[in-house]
């Protein structure tokens, strides 16, 4: 049986039968819980509970499969990210809507990095965060139209999915662009230190990275690193290359700047962008050739021996300049990385 941590005086039994029964729904109203809104307006469902584990916290207080978790900690439920974050806490308040439709508030206490043994039907409870940009390489306008009609044959719904979504980029390593972040958003991430995030930052020029995510209002892209860094949040960098916008100049002042923001930006990677029979072609986008490839790949070594040299003989450990062009340079295929963390030669 898991160990609550509590008085030494207490009892198994007492403990459990205290969280079950401290704080029942008579104790304050549950009225709106249902039509809970997040602290950014969003409305959220809750999470339906999938499994329970057995012999868990959650078994031992009667959560059973079918429940819907409404709060933690008086918060609406948003996100596994909550969840997680619960499980490392040592004390929590959990509100369960149990499968008789009663209403039910838990007070927890547990050691730290106890599970509470919940497994949900999902991540995120109030919806995915999709993409305002209109990027021109953008590879969901590169899918083929989906078909209607019962035999129709078409690509997964999910690569429709413009998401730009913070948690999916903390979880999952999503890149996100940092344009529809409001200020809860960056004070969450901050506060519960969700870090690293990976960046799609496609240039450091405000008038170049406006034009690569087709946004009036995405400029200030190492403002919003630099605050994020100093708070504590590390970054993993993405440049997306489209010939003849983000390349030549702006590819070298996009590196060098954010080389300035290490540690904060702990690997920026360079890929070419993919294009695909569907792109409309009045974007007037362009494959990176083999011998662009090649040009680019010679561009970038200077900025990976200076990032060497500037870091001291204890920093090459640290500091690993990476190239992988194609092996026969046949196709368009490259992938640099200047990597400020330990990382193991290719």
């Amino acid at each position: 049986m898991k160990k609550y941590k509590n008085q030494v005086e207490e009892n198994e039994a007492h403990r459990i039968a205290r969280n079950e029964s401290e704080r029942t729904a008579g104790t304050r109203s549950l009225a709106g819980v249902l039509e809970a809104r997040d602290q950014v307006g969003r409305p959220t469902r809750g999470a339906d509970v999938a499994e329970v584990e057995r012999g868990s916290i959650a078994d031992e207080l009667g959560i059973a499969p079918g429940a819907k978790l409404i709060q933690i900690n008086d918060r609406p439920l948003r996100d596994a990210i909550q969840l997680k974050m619960a499980d490392a806490s040592e004390r929590i308040s959990l509100t369960v809507i149990q499968p008789d439709g009663q209403p039910r508030i838990f007070d927890i206490e547990k050691d730290a990095f106890e599970p509470l043994g919940l497994n949900v039907d999902a991540e995120l409870f109030d919806g995915v965060t999709r993409c305002t940009n209109k990027c021109p390489f953008c590879f969901v306008d590169q899918l083929p139209k989906r078909a209607k009609g019962p035999n129709a044959r078409n690509l997964r719904r999910t690569l429709y999915v413009r998401d730009d979504d913070y948690r999916l980029s903390f979880l999952h390593g999503h890149y996100i662009t940092l344009t529809n972040l409001k200020e809860e958003d960056y004070a969450r991430i901050i506060e519960e230190k969700l870090s690293p995030l990976c960046v799609s930052v496609q240039a450091t020029d405000p008038a170049t990275r406006i034009i690569m995510l087709g946004k009036a209002t995405v400029g200030d892209i190492m403002e919003r690193l630099q605050y994020l860094i100093a708070n504590g949040i590390q970054i993993n960098a993405q440049i997306v290359l489209c010939p003849g916008i983000n390349d030549g100049a702006q590819l070298d002042r996009s590196v060098s700047d954010l080389m300035t923001l290490w540690p904060g930006v702990e690997s920026v990677a360079v890929v070419p962008v993919g294009l695909t029979k569907f792109m409309p072609s009045e974007r007037g986008m362009k494959t990176v050739r083999p011998d662009e490839a090649r040009h680019i790949l010679q561009q970038l070594k200077p900025h990976q021996k200076r990032a060497c040299k500037s870091s001291g003989v204890s920093f090459m450990l640290r500091t690993r300049c990476i190239c992988w062009p194609a092996k026969r340079c046949h196709a368009p295929r490259f992938t640099t990385a200047i990597r400020n963390t330990p990382t193991e030669s290719a």
